[in-house]
């Protein structure tokens, strides 16, 4: 709302005078709630801080691609993660998963399945619906782990060889306490989503 309090004072039209707003109310159907009226040095500070930030802003939108900021709370609901270079380097995983983590102790979610994210490399076909793989990258997976990939689905596509990105796979097995105590196994269920890298 401070906002406001700025732009009446830069208003040269409609405030020729440059004079400061005397009061701010935010009305909501049952009351008013006053904000405190920035002081002029305040506006000076405030207005400063929004042309530098809107110029950040606007730097931004012209780099093509966008810059990525992977983190947890974005990435969660990214619906182009997919493509996302960035998103799937070992140490940005290692970071989600350290945040994810967090975010689950905070919110009591925690558990032996969990849905995940995972770059894997197909080795040797198990069975019809089943796969070696190694882990390239992930979320709760270390590096160059291997695992079981379950596919429900027998996606024809899927071959020895080829390089898959498993978007919301669910986790089967882990121990995030000894993990190299606990074989891994990633199941390809009606909500996961599966892009082939090569």
């Amino acid at each position: 709302l401070q906002t406001y309090a700025i732009l009446w004072y830069l208003d040269t039209e409609r405030n020729p005078s440059e004079r400061l707003a005397d009061r701010l109310v935010i009305s909501y159907p049952d009351g008013d709630v006053e904000v405190d009226v920035p002081s002029l040095p305040e506006i000076k500070s405030l207005a400063a801080d929004l042309e530098e930030r809107t110029g950040f802003a606007k730097d931004s939108l012209e780099i093509n691609p966008p810059a990525a900021r992977p983190s947890w709370e974005q990435c969660n609901w990214c619906t182009v993660k997919h493509l996302c270079e960035e998103y799937w380097v070992p140490a940005t995983q290692a970071a989600i998963t350290s945040q994810k983590n967090e975010a689950a102790i905070a919110s009591r979610k925690t558990g032996q399945n969990d849905f995940v994210d995972a770059q894997l490399r197909l080795e040797s076909r198990l069975g019809p619906k089943s796969f070696s793989a190694t882990v390239i990258s992930g979320t709760s997976l270390r590096p160059d782990s291997s695992l079981v990939l379950i596919d429900q689905g027998q996606d024809q596509y899927l071959s020895e060889g080829r390089t898959i990105r498993v978007l919301g796979g669910l986790l089967e097995g882990s121990d995030i306490d000894n993990p190299d105590e606990t074989t891994f196994k990633i199941t390809l269920t009606r909500r996961s989503e599966r892009f082939f890298v090569d």
